[in-house]
Formats: C-alpha cells, sequence, structure tokens
C-alpha cells in the first residue's frame, strides 16, 4: 500500500514546486555541486534535479525494491545520477563528501531522527546546506492520537517547525530559515482526494482507514492541524586552529585551516 501512495504522489504534476524554489534558497542554482537526496524512494525527485541542474545526485533510501525501482527507471542518467540501499541513520559516506543535501517528504518518516539528523550534519561539507520539505503539525497531537495513525506514513512521524528544528540544531545544524506553506499541504489533499475520489474534508479518514490504523473519525487530522514545511540549515564552517612545536631551537606558529592546509608562519611562540 506505501508503495501505491507513491505512485499516487508521483502523478502529482507541480510536486517539484518546493523543490524547485528550496534550491534557490539553498544557493544550489550557481554551479556543478554533489548533492544528497535521503528518502529518494524512486528516484523521481534526485532524476528531476539532474536534468534542470548542473549537479549530481546520490540517492539513497532503505528499500531494496525502491532503489532497483529507481535505477532501472533512470539508467539512461547513471553517469549523474546514482542510487544506493542505506539507512539514514548510517549513511556509508565520508564525512563531509556532500556539498548538500535534500529529503522530501522523508524525515518524517525516519523513526530516530536524532540519529539521522547527526549522519546529514557528518556528511555535509563545512557550508553545505541542508533542505527539508516534509509535512508537519502545527500543534503536537495527543500520543494516543498519534498511535491512530502509526502505520500512514509521513504522518505517524510527523512533528511541530519548532521540533524539527530542535532535532537538527541539535545535531550541530544552523537554521537559515523555516517556512510553512499550508497551500502545498493543500495541493497535496486534493490530489490524493481526486486519486481516490474522496472528499478533501474526508482524505484524512480516507488513509486512517485504509491503513487499518485509525477509524474515519480519528481526532489525529484535527488535533495535529497538519500543514507542509521547508526547513534549511547550514553546518558550520570549520574555525582554523593553531599550536606551537618546537624545532631546533626555535619554537615555531603552524595554522590549520579546513582545506588540510598547514601555514608556517617564520615568528617564534610566547
Amino acid at each position: 500500500m506505501a508503495e501505491a501512495m507513491l505512485d499516487v504522489f508521483a502523478r502529482r504534476k507541480d510536486r517539484f514546486r518546493m523543490l524547485e524554489e528550496g534550491t534557490y534558497a539553498a544557493g544550489w542554482r550557481g554551479g556543478e555541486l554533489k548533492l544528497l537526496e535521503v528518502g529518494c524512494a524512486a528516484g523521481d525527485a534526485a532524476a528531476h534535479l539532474v536534468s534542470t541542474l548542473p549537479v549530481t545526485v546520490t540517492g539513497v533510501d532503505q528499500d531494496p525494491e525502491l532503489i532497483a525501482r529507481a535505477a532501472e527507471k533512470y539508467a539512461a542518467l547513471s553517469e549523474r545520477c546514482r542510487f544506493i540501499c542505506a539507512d539514514a541513520r548510517a549513511l556509508p559516506f565520508r564525512n563531509g563528501s556532500f556539498d548538500g543535501a535534500y529529503s522530501e517528504a522523508a524525515f518524517s518518516v525516519i523513526p530516530d531522527k536524532e540519529a539521522a539528523a547527526r549522519e546529514y550534519a557528518r556528511v555535509l561539507r563545512p557550508g553545505g546546506r541542508l533542505l527539508i520539505n516534509d509535512f508537519c503539525a502545527r500543534s503536537e497531537p495527543d500520543p494516543e492520537l498519534r498511535a491512530q495513525v502509526s502505520k500512514i506514513p509521513c504522518f505517524a512521524g510527523v512533528q511541530t517547525i519548532p521540533e524539527y528544528e530542535r532535532i537538527l540544531r541539535g545535531a550541530g545544524l544552523g537554521l537559515v530559515s523555516a517556512d510553512e506553506d499550508y497551500s502545498e499541504f493543500m495541493r497535496i489533499i486534493l490530489h490524493v482526494s481526486r486519486e481516490y475520489g474522496v472528499g478533501p474534508g474526508e482524505t484524512g479518514g480516507y488513509l486512517a482507514q485504509t491503513f487499518g490504523s485509525a477509524p474515519a473519525d480519528s481526532g489525529f487530522f484535527k488535533s495535529a492541524r497538519m500543514s507542509y514545511c521547508q526547513l534549511i540549515l547550514e553546518k558550520p564552517e570549520q574555525k582554523s586552529a593553531g599550536f606551537c612545536r618546537k624545532m631546533g631551537e626555535n619554537r615555531y606558529f603552524f595554522v590549520y585551516f579546513p582545506k588540510h592546509l598547514y601555514i608556517f608562519f617564520t615568528r617564534r611562540c610566547a
């Protein structure tokens, strides 16, 4: 059923609107960059970016069937777009491997968001930016109501914008911007309601019943006051560090910069 929902979302014509806006806000429009998509699903967003920007994208998802599907579907883009089966909480990349990272309606699905946030920060280079587009709650729903939607992707792990901020800041990322876009949420709801043939006001209840985890009149959607958001964060630049070392009869001062360069100053340390 989850894969069927992915197909429903894939048929939405304007589904990359916020992603495109986010690339401007994140400063990704001006050069050849290495980007990481966490939760790439069938690879549509990654393929869209490499088709419109001078970037390369590595997409990761923990579902091997989706990764195989993405690799087959976009084989013609394999030089600039690759797909790897991996867990967001343990990414198989070296520190500072990417100029930027993004997730499309995927961060809310990850069970251990703190661990994933640390991995986002680890694989970004200093100064690299993270773009999160996702569902959000305008108010924190009651735990019992949240349990009712435990099997509905995105909704089960949805957080308020301040909570997303707290998690991502806790990983050492600095907030650049955080914006709510209720109109995007309504576009999604209207699309899903047309796809399933139900009224917009009945969409939440229909999904709850279909996934079998909540009654049609579940109070979750009313209490959470669902919406959509975009967050952009930045990994701080590394600071230079200095140290003294004795060489012969003299002591000299060295400075270590982020590019792994040692600058030698011919002066004595005090």
